[in-house]
């Protein structure tokens, strides 16, 4: 190989085969040195040894076997960036105790089964980024990591057993910017000061735990915060009582699954920028007060599985960039407001399991609708046919209202229904030859009604139930919304390369739909992808009469 002077190698995503060819061990010269996301194989120790000057190296993503014991790079003196992530099963790292000669800025090793944090993280000062989620790694939280490096970025330690309480460093820790210890067995309050000691974070999830009591004061000093997640713990206390109105720059707020009580936000919080707010499944209770509408730019609202009682307040129309709205399971009564009209793209509505009464007729101009869920209320009135004629509605359920007279037959031929619900409402008449239109119809529940007349044949031919197979809802199950971006790997490393680090500052906002329907007797929630292998029908306990058409009994199981 007469490639001696060469400095950087990037080959990744490029399907590279087979192994690493030894000849690689020449390139003595070589600084960085990527070959992420190919299907390389084999051993890695006898070529990564020999290439001491290295500074970048990056192995993630491929199907190397055998073990690699890290003191393998104990002669690297120079190296900052050390990336393994999807790492092959069939490799196996090796911790023991050695002494390193480099100082890393960026460590990545999610995923690699570790059961202990590697020793030689002991003698390491200037890390900036720090990645060990997706590990087994138990015993306390490691404060020291903190401590010892006082330039740290970023810390994730997610999908891990650590345990005990969240001790911080003593000292004020400027630059650390994203915190992430989810889902590990963290116990007891917060520390108080932690607003104080960490001030500059942008984002905080410390979901998945056992933390409890208050969230503390000193969070309102963290003017930078975008993301704060402390859903899935046993935190309680009167949220309108805290000081996160101090985090000018909150985007993103999840404290669902907790039980905190009290009233929501009923003075004006200053969260003008905040996109997504989470507040299901806790203890609140009271009227929806006005206190969220300086939150303009809401694109989520999630109060869901509360105690909130009074009507829909008018206000709400005033969030006109809602892509989500989930508002059921608490005891909200009255008429659907019309300003929900005033949605512009709103995606998913969610009032079910409430006391609402009354048509929906009024508010039905919103073209953008996919998921609309309105069962379990005493909603009334004939079914609106501008629900029939949408192009962009999938899922419809009106189940166990008090709607009444025809199903409307005035159905587009484009439409793109996949689910239609109307079970436990009054409806009366034959059932419309026109519903054989909706070629996208999977599941459909008109079961317990007062429907008459003969089965239509052609159910036969709508498309999804003839040929048994497809997915429910395509692109259309799942809707994400996306905070903040890539970072680039610039900020650690200097390279001639466009390289990047993974996403950091983000989160993924995870919506989906879902379905309650009688599979053999049982009725059952399915959702994600198990709605992919459901279709069927139930006409039960209707007046139907004459024979069961031959063509239905020839549908695929």
């Amino acid at each position: 190989m007469k490639l001696k002077n060469l400095t950087e190698l990037d080959l990744r995503e490029n399907n590279l085969e087979g192994q690493l060819p030894w000849r690689l061990s020449d390139l003595t010269g070589l600084k960085v040195f990527d070959i992420s996301s190919n299907q390389l194989s084999g051993n890695l120790p006898s070529v990564i040894a020999n290439l001491t000057s290295l500074e970048y190296l990056v192995l993630s993503d491929n199907n190397f076997q055998g073990e690699f014991p890290l003191s393998l790079l104990t002669n690297h003196s120079n190296l900052e960036v050390l990336r393994l992530l999807k790492v092959s099963n069939n490799l196996r790292f090796k911790t023991e105790n050695w002494i390193p000669t480099f100082q890393l800025k960026v460590l990545q090793l999610p995923n690699c089964s570790l059961k202990v944090i590697p020793s030689f993280l002991l003698h390491q000062y200037n890390l900036k980024f720090l990645d060990l989620s997706s590990n087994k790694l138990v015993g306390n939280f490691p404060t020291w990591l903190m401590q010892n490096n006082t330039n740290l970025e970023v810390l994730r330690l997610s999908n891990n057993s650590f345990s005990g309480i969240l001790q911080l460093p003593k000292v004020k820790h400027d630059f650390l910017r994203h915190l992430d210890i989810s889902n590990n067995n963290l116990i007891g309050t917060l520390p108080q000061n932690m607003g104080t000691v960490l001030q500059k974070l942008m984002l905080i999830d410390i979901s998945k735990n056992n933390f409890e009591g208050n969230i503390p004061y000193s969070i309102g000093e963290m003017k930078e915060l975008f993301l704060l997640d402390l859903s899935r713990n046993k935190f309680s206390g009167d949220l309108s009582a805290t000081s996160v109105n101090g985090c000018a720059s909150l985007e993103y707020l999840d404290v669902s699954e907790n039980n905190f009580y009290g009233h929501i936000f009923p003075t004006y919080m200053n969260l003008t920028q905040l996109r997504g707010l989470y507040l299901k499944n806790n203890h609140f209770t009271g009227k929806i007060k006005a206190g969220l509408l300086n939150s303009h730019g809401l694109v989520v609202l999630d109060i869901s599985n509360n105690l909130l009682s009074g009507h829909i307040p008018c206000w709400i129309g005033n969030f006109s960039y809602l892509d989500v709205l989930l508002m059921s399971k608490n005891h909200l009564e009255g008429n659907i407001p019309v300003q929900i009209n005033n949605f512009r793209q709103l995606e998913i509505l969610y009032l079910s399991e409430n006391r609402l009464f009354g048509s929906i007729a009024s508010f039905l101009n919103l073209s953008s609708i996919m998921h609309l869920y309105l069962q379990k209320n005493a909603l009334s009135g004939q079914i609106p046919s501008t629900l029939l004629r949408s192009t962009e509605l999938l899922t419809l359920d009106l189940r166990d209202n008090k709607f009444f007279g025809r199903i409307p037959h005035q159905i587009n031929k484009h439409s793109e229904l996949r689910v239609l619900l109307l079970r436990g409402n009054y409806l009366q008449g034959e059932i419309p030859i026109a519903l054989c239109q909706l070629q996208k119809l999977r599941i459909l529940d008109l079961s317990h009604n007062k429907l008459n007349g003969s089965i239509p044949s052609c159910f036969a031919n709508v498309l999804f139930w003839r040929e048994g197979n497809g997915d429910l809802y395509g692109s259309g199950l799942d809707i994400y919304f996306q905070f903040g971006g890539l970072r680039s790997i610039g900020t650690y490393y200097n390279s001639t390369l466009d390289l990047w680090l993974s996403r950091d500052d983000y989160a993924t906002l995870h919506q989906r739909a879902q379905v309650q329907f009688v599979t053999k007797n049982r009725y059952e929630f399915y959702n994600g992808s198990s709605l992919n292998y459901m279709s069927g029908m139930d006409l039960s306990y209707n007046e139907l009469t004459g024979e069961i058409p031959s063509e239905i009994g020839e549908l695929p199981k």
